[in-house]
């Protein structure tokens, strides 16, 4: 192993490697290693499995706790330390893939933050913004927000395919650790916040302010801000974006400020198969467009409204035109895993939905009896060694607003499923009415052979999620796909 005391990095070394990492798990031979701190440990505890797995380069901000197995030191493998790595990675990583692609630009990306709606509305960008890629839940990463390393490369190359545009969905986890800076963010939405990740930002305030400094320390040309409560109109005040739309529906007692824009949304009809909605653009001089009404398109609920209206706000700041923007809307397809509709024989309706805070269930269960539904089963679970506090709030929505609550596992992690179903429970008036089955498929089944003509069963919390997380074990587990194997008409013969 080459010794580098040095408090800089070989930058010409660096070029020469074939990626970054900084996860030791997605070091690929010949790739460089930034091992820099995490929320729980240093990068240092992982650099024997990166240069196991093929690392030519090893990059550290702490000296003290380098932890290198001898049987990799006579490795010929250049190290360096770099005292603000930590801090400084997003910017050697971004240069790094400039530099290795040769491009002249970055991307522009359109980041979008909130406790729920992300993942809607970059996917409806990538449908409906022209040279527009979404990086997200939905991408495959594990995370609402790539690692740094995934995150610049992946932008890097799309970039380098044609890709103008990037929507990303970006967690408070992303914004206190600072995985999006270096990324070129000329736009950025905001869709709500409500209780959820207290177990890691401790207080409610820790959580918000995470989220306003995407507002704040970044420099926006445009800021979209749904407004939803005192918290969003106060952003409205404090973004130093120079440019601000407010998203509000028709019922909402907001007064647009003087150098704000605006776009207000109304249902107009709501049935099982989707809704309708009006939307109308207001100027900074209070000057009101036609109104535009949709056709039906696959969403559900009121908060739809105003992640439909947030897209139309991106589309509008890039340049599409009014007419344009209804026929586009027109034509949306269900994002997956987000209320997807599967309709059983007898009229029996199965959505399966990514819910999986109090205020998302509130809103997806409240939009199941304003579309329409006559009986709705909500069967749901709570995420082991996750944030306790939600757990018996979730099971005080669920109980109000369902006709029967069906309890089972949703990635149970370390936790005894039966102790977080309990922790669901104290939350109801009549926990006993509840039906515990801890096999989700099982539980699943159950639902339907429940429901009634009209009816709704809403499986919620996992959406599009494949895995089932138990006992420090991941299992092959899919809502979509389980549904999915039941509507064969094999199956439908026993439902």
């Amino acid at each position: 192993m080459r010794s580098n005391s040095i408090a800089d990095i070989d930058y010409c070394a660096l070029q020469q490697c074939a990626a970054i990492s900084t996860v030791s798990s997605k070091v690929v031979e010949g790739g460089a290693f930034f091992a820099v701190r995490g929320d729980r440990q240093h990068g240092n505890m992982f650099i024997n499995e990166a240069i196991n797995r093929g690392s030519t380069m090893l990059v550290t901000d702490e000296l003290q706790s380098l932890n290198i197995d001898h049987a990799v030191l006579s490795k010929n493998i250049n190290y360096f330390y770099h005292p603000q790595l930590t801090v400084l990675h997003p910017f050697i990583i971004n240069k790094f893939w400039i530099k290795k692609l040769s491009l002249q630009s970055q991307a522009e990306v359109i980041a979008v933050t909130g406790t729920n709606g992300k993942s809607t509305i970059v996917t409806l960008l990538e449908q409906l913004l022209p040279k527009c890629k979404s990086i997200g839940t939905l991408s495959g990463s594990g995370l609402t927000t790539p690692d740094v390393g995934t995150l610049q490369q992946w932008s890097a190359q799309y970039h380098l395919s044609g890709v103008a545009y990037i929507a990303l969905e970006v967690s408070s986890h992303a914004l206190t650790q600072r995985r999006v800076d270096a990324l070129r963010i000329t736009s950025a939405h905001f869709t709500n916040i409500t209780h959820d990740h207290l177990d890691y930002h401790k207080t409610f305030e820790n959580y918000r302010d995470s989220k306003f400094s995407l507002f704040i320390e970044y420099n926006l040309h445009h800021a979209t801000i749904c407004i939803t409560d005192e918290i969003s109109k106060s952003l409205v005040c404090t973004t130093n974006a120079r440019k601000i739309t407010c998203v509000f529906d028709s019922d909402s007692v907001f007064d647009l400020p003087d150098y704000a824009q605006g776009i207000r949304v109304g249902l107009f009809q709501a049935t099982l198969k989707g809704l309708s909605f009006w939307f109308e653009f207001l100027d900074r001089d209070k000057q009101i467009s036609k109104r535009y009404t949709t056709t039906i398109i696959p969403f559900y609920g009121v908060h739809s409204l105003r992640n439909l209206g947030s897209v139309i706000s991106e589309l509008q700041f890039r340049n599409i035109g009014h007419d344009e923007i209804l026929t586009l809307i027109n034509s949306v397809l269900p994002v997956p895993g987000r209320m997807q509709l599967f309709l059983f024989p007898n009229v029996r309706h199965v959505f399966v939905d990514y819910a999986h805070t109090p205020d998302a269930m509130t809103q997806t269960l409240q939009a199941l009896t304003l579309h329409g539904a006559s009986q709705i089963i909500c069967l749901f679970g709570c995420g082991g060694n996750r944030d306790v506090e939600k757990r018996p709030r979730m099971g005080k929505i669920a109980e109000e607003k369902s006709s029967l609550v069906i309890l089972t596992n949703d990635n149970p992690r370390e936790e005894d499923p039966l102790t977080i179903i309990k922790n669901i429970q104290k939350g109801m008036k009549n926990p006993e009415a509840a039906k515990i089955i801890f096999d989700r498929g099982e539980a699943i089944l159950y639902g339907i052979k429940m429901l009634t003509p009209g009816g709704v069963l809403l499986i919620a919390g996992k959406g599009h999620e494949q895995v089932q997380e138990s006992n420090n074990k991941k299992a092959y587990w899919d809502d979509i796909a389980f549904v999915s194997s039941l509507l064969t008409e094999e199956s439908c013969n026993g439902l």
